[in-house]
């Protein structure tokens, strides 16, 4: 444990939960090794065990014993300072304080979720760079996520490949299998609907025998009483081995065949050219985000799959007599699911961190330039005027942006010498027309000062244009009801938070990609396309220059264009640290503010919004 509670780090590897750390550890030794200068460590979330509902999180004792051996690890990820965050998942809300975040990948396959389009995997946007195993995913990513992405490899077949390969004969001798046996694993799911667990139970007992070794290895996530069940399984049968921790890649080298259904694992065993049988669940479509258009269902021309034990057992002996009958379509396969297959994916990974870590690359939009047209009126409070330049200032890092003030008259204040141009003397406030006629962008952003946004809100914003065909204005929220279902949906039975920024960190972390259609309501933030924006001006129509954008929404819609109010970009007043939901977020914010020696503001925050 590091006695350091503030580090500084290069590069922290987060591991949301135990699953991860076959992803993140060989790359963090291949780091240690080749770039021993870098300060690594690790950190965890506090252990939480999996339930029927949720997968658990945090690293076992074991686990942790086995990292701290090795580097630097923090239980309390919230007290370092890192210049980078790796993980294995979409765990970004359980680190904002770490904003550049490289993802290793979720592994090979959907599972409903991962390298489709769904909102879980729009969240590998919150990533500046994603690596993955093969070209298929890389393709199938693309249509959604619009960050650097590269293929690395499947970094768990390093243990497959090049000078890392497992002996088999050492597992066998070391479990006491006959060298002669055929070796059955058994790598089923723990999905109620998707495991072939439920339905042949412990039928499996039949496939052991003289001639043949039956493995069993659960997921971590599979209920306690199968768990047991196939542990009083082995207990009685010579034949059966119920593995436990440690055992992936002996056991792959090992098995002569695998039994699954849709468990990642056995496209994991394909990649070793060796036969899979699969086991089709009858529930398999009621399973939540199914699509025989996913990576796992793609794939079955090149695996047996079985709808009975009886079909399963002949489907068994059918594999084993004939390993090498469906190998052309597994080859096929292979080549798309996981690049080189030499044993230094986890190599290939770690260098493309090093290089974004030593190059700090602007961050890559499809979309160009952007204009800011900053509505300025003449009783604009200077401060926060200045405050909103700050903002953009930190936002023009990573994207091209101009600003544009727009006013009816002059204002006594200097423009700030920023990282981008302002295309107006000090002082000077175009009418929105002369101030169209000098924007250069092609997307351009309707901008009210005084309002805090997410970090990378014009990234945020732009990419609904990419989701959505035929849109022509996408909002930034600020009606606190127009979020509330989603808070329902993304903190079912919990409270949000009271705190505007935490609440618009989770917004985005968990609900990017969520948009309200037509819904004309006001923001202070819209970005509508230069050439839209150029159209809607020219009709002249119902387009006010104290507040344009309200005309301009009706313009879109009416041409048949849809306006959209992202709700993963949530802006509030500048002056505003609290979020009153109702009458208890209200008591909740008054009693924070008593604790913390300011009860004048609660006294301010009870009269603005009353007691009820």
């Amino acid at each position: 444990m590091n006695n350091n509670p503030f580090p500084e780090l290069d590069i922290l590897f987060y591991a949301e939960r135990g699953l991860h750390l076959p992803f993140l550890e060989p790359v963090h030794d291949y780091l240690k090794t080749a770039y021993p200068d870098l300060r690594l460590g690790f950190s965890a979330p506090p252990l939480t065990p999996s339930t029927s509902d949720l997968p658990g999180c945090g690293l076992s004792e074991a686990e942790t014993a086995r990292i701290q051996r090795k580097t630097m690890y923090f239980e309390d990820s919230a007290s370092i300072t890192s210049k980078l965050a790796v993980v294995a998942d979409v765990c970004h809300f359980r680190i904002p304080h770490i904003p550049r975040v490289v993802n290793l990948g979720h592994g090979l396959i959907c599972k409903g979720h991962y390298y489709c389009r769904t909102s879980v995997t729009r969240r590998e946007n919150l990533s500046e760079l994603v690596c993955v195993p093969g070209p298929w995913h890389k393709r199938r990513l693309e249509q959604n996520v619009f960050v650097p992405i590269e293929v690395t490899g499947f970094i768990k077949s390093d243990l497959f490949f090049g000078s890392k390969r497992m002996d088999s004969g050492k597992f066998r001798q070391d479990m006491g299998i006959d060298p002669e046996n055929n070796i059955i694993l058994f790598a089923p799911t723990f999905n109620e609907e998707l495991s072939a667990i439920p339905v042949i139970q412990d039928q499996l007992a039949h496939l052991a025998g003289q001639e043949n070794t039956v493995l069993i290895k659960l997921h971590q996530a599979t209920a306690d009483h199968w768990k047991r069940m196939y542990q009083e399984l082995a207990r009685k049968n010579q034949n059966i081995v119920y593995l436990t921790e440690g055992d992936y890649a002996p056991m792959m080298h090992a098995a002569d065949v695998m039994i699954s259904d849709v468990s990642s694992i056995f496209v994991e065993f394909m990649l070793l050219d060796k036969p899979v049988v699969l086991f089709k669940n009858p529930k398999i479509t009621d399973f939540p985000g199914f699509n025989a258009n996913n990576i796992e269902y793609r794939v079955r021309d090149a695996v047996q799959e079985a709808e009975t034990f009886s079909q399963l057992q002949a489907q068994v002996e059918k594999a084993l007599a004939a390993p090498d009958a469906l190998s052309s379509l597994r080859t096929k396969y292979i080549e798309e699911l996981d690049f080189g297959r030499d044993g230094q994916s986890a190599q290939r990974a770690g260098q493309a961190i090093v290089d974004r870590l030593m190059h700090k690359n602007r961050s890559k939009t499809q979309l160009g330039r952007f204009s800011i047209f900053l509505f300025i009126e003449d009783d604009v409070d200077l401060q926060i005027l200045e405050a909103s330049f700050d903002q953009l200032s930190r936002e023009s890092l990573k994207f091209p942006m101009e600003v544009l003030p727009v006013g009816g008259s002059r204002i006594d204040y200097p423009w700030p010498r920023t990282g981008f141009p302002v295309l107006a003397g000090d002082g000077e406030l175009l009418g929105f027309s002369r101030a169209l006629e000098r924007a250069r962008g092609n997307m351009g952003v309707l901008l009210k000062p005084g309002w805090s946004m997410p970090q990378g809100w014009i990234k945020w914003l732009s990419n609904h244009f990419q989701w959505n065909d035929n849109t022509g204005m996408v909002k930034a929220t600020s009606d606190i009801n127009l979020i509330r279902p989603l808070i329902g949906e993304i903190l079912p039975g919990g409270n949000p938070p009271i705190i505007a920024k935490a609440l618009a960190s989770i917004l985005l972390t968990l609900g990017i990609g969520n948009a309200s259609l037509n819904d004309g309501l006001a923001s202070p933030c819209s970005m509508i396309p230069m050439p839209v924006l150029q159209a809607c001006i020219s009709t002249g129509s119902g387009i006010h220059q104290d507040d344009i954008a309200p005309g301009i929404e009706l313009i879109i819609t009416s041409a048949g264009l849809q306006s959209l109010s992202a709700l993963d970009t949530f802006a509030y007043p500048m002056q505003e640290t609290f979020i009153v939901w109702d009458q208890q977020a209200l008591m909740n914010i008054v009693d924070f503010l008593k604790n913390q020696g300011m009860p004048e503001l609660a006294v301010q925050y009870i009269e603005r919004y009353g007691t009820g």
